[in-house]
């Protein structure tokens, strides 16, 4: 029972912190890193089919989602900052207007996101069965996205690192502090 009541001690003091800033590392940027580090092409079984009224919204300046009857498709990654649009910037602004409220045929499979989330992620888009994105254009996408997610995982840890050892710092300035110099 003691033990019990030494815990929200422990938390609120440095090894709370330090577990804090390791939570949410991993659900920040662990746990989205590591699925796409992991992330693979769809079977032909997980793979759904939508059709609908294509729309696109533009989703706080990172590009276009895809809408169809209400649900959003992205061709982005798991990133916080991932681009969700189909199409490169050359021919967007023209596809996006030429498919705008037509009738289209997305195909499209549940990638996991976060630990209780994940995105419809699309695979292709059909306008009177024609595809309307590249061949191999997601297997391409997953696989930049699985070189990238290493470095940007080292690159978010060194961050988190610095600063843990930023509030590491401000700790033992705030402790001399209230001792005196000396």
């Amino acid at each position: 029972m003691q033990r019990l009541k030494k815990i929200p001690k422990k938390i609120g003091g440095r090894n709370g912190l330090r577990l804090m800033f390791l939570f949410g590392y991993l659900f920040a940027f662990g746990i989205p890193f590591g699925y796409s580090y992991f992330g693979k092409p769809p079977s032909h079984e997980e793979v759904l089919e939508s059709e609908g009224a294509a729309h696109f919204q533009y989703r706080m300046k990172h590009g276009y989602m895809l809408l169809i009857n209400g649900d959003d498709y992205t061709c982005g990654g798991l990133y916080l900052n991932a681009d969700p649009s189909c199409f490169h910037l050359a021919e967007g602004v023209e596809r996006r207007e030429f498919l705008e409220g037509k009738i289209v045929t997305v195909l499209w499979f549940h990638q996991p996101a976060h630990l209780f989330d994940s995105v419809r992620r699309v695979v292709d888009i059909r306008y009177e069965g024609a595809s309307q994105l590249p061949a191999g254009y997601l297997e391409k996408k997953l696989r930049s996205e699985k070189e990238s997610a290493k470095e940007d995982a080292l690159f978010a840890f060194i961050l988190m690192l610095l600063g843990l050892l930023f509030c590491e710092w401000v700790d033992r300035v705030r402790r001399r502090n209230e001792r005196g110099f000396g």
